[in-house]
């Protein structure tokens, strides 16, 4: 008979996510010094992140977090209609500089290898290891369980993104706007991870292609850095971050209403792992 997940669970996954974590803040900046092509630099980087994930999900015996059932992305996949939309944006901001591209073939491959492994790292570790393991602690039988996993991964998610002004060495008051608003869109990316059936592959993709194309906007395919990217402020200031995060908030409570997340509950006697 399977166990009830227990806080001892939940904090050994949290844990191990962080000794993930660390590991790559310590190393990532080591083996991007290995490399005098940056672009080879943070896909290795990435690579590197993206195995201890994996090992991650051995070690904690939960590499079935890769299967979920088609059934529910067919019947979810829509739920991402706000990412989609940020999507396109990303994709017409970023037309110019698509079009004035100057970096190298191998550079491209490198980036859009860099951007996958991106999206399948911080998936794995935060939607696949940690608001899996959240859903299963708190239960499943009603709206408010799902929530408050869905809240906390968020909070979790958005909190070590204050960690980039450690390992990019990005300004503190920059990894700060960045934490508080991906408090926000983490919860949104684990309310369409709940209602897609936990599909982490749907994630991984969706997550890739923001953020690529957030980087492409940004000016990465002429030449512009990551820690530049992430450093430069927002046109729209404090009061745009704090629209996101209303937008973020509402949709994330629109996607997980009770309606639609009612096929997903589960009953008391299947709360077990």
């Amino acid at each position: 008979m399977n166990k009830k997940t227990t806080k001892k669970d939940v904090l050994t996954t949290v844990v191990t996510a962080a000794v993930c974590l660390f590991l790559y803040l310590v190393m990532g900046r080591r083996i991007l010094k290995l490399f005098q092509n940056d672009f080879a630099g943070y896909f290795a980087g990435q690579l590197f992140l993206a195995v201890l994930a994996i090992g991650a999900a051995v070690f904690l015996k939960k590499t079935d977090l890769f299967r979920s059932e088609g059934r529910y992305l067919g019947k979810g996949w829509l739920s991402a209609g706000l990412l989609f939309f940020l999507i396109l944006l990303q994709l017409f901001l970023g037309l110019a500089e698509i079009v004035t591209a100057t970096i190298t073939k191998t550079e491209l491959i490198l980036f859009l290898g860099q951007m996958f492994l991106v999206g399948f790292g911080e998936e794995v570790l935060f939607r696949g290891l940690i608001q899996r393991t959240l859903h299963q602690y708190f239960g499943e039988t009603n709206a408010k369980q799902v929530l408050t996993a869905v809240f906390l991964a968020g909070v979790i998610f958005g909190g070590v993104h204050l960690l980039n002004g450690v390992g990019a060495k990005i300004p503190l008051s920059a990894a700060m706007i960045q934490a508080t608003v991906n408090i926000f869109s983490g919860m949104y990316f684990g309310a369409i991870y709940y209602r897609t059936g936990k599909n982490i592959w749907y994630l991984i993709f969706l997550h890739a292609v923001y953020d690529m194309l957030g980087f492409i906007a940004g000016g990465r395919l002429t030449g512009n850095t990551p820690v530049n990217i992430l450093s430069a402020p927002s046109k729209e200031g404090w009061i745009g971050y704090l629209l996101w995060i209303v937008i973020y908030t509402l949709v994330t409570l629109f996607v997980l209403r009770p309606k639609k997340i009612a096929p997903l509950l589960k009953k008391e006697e299947d709360q077990v792992v």
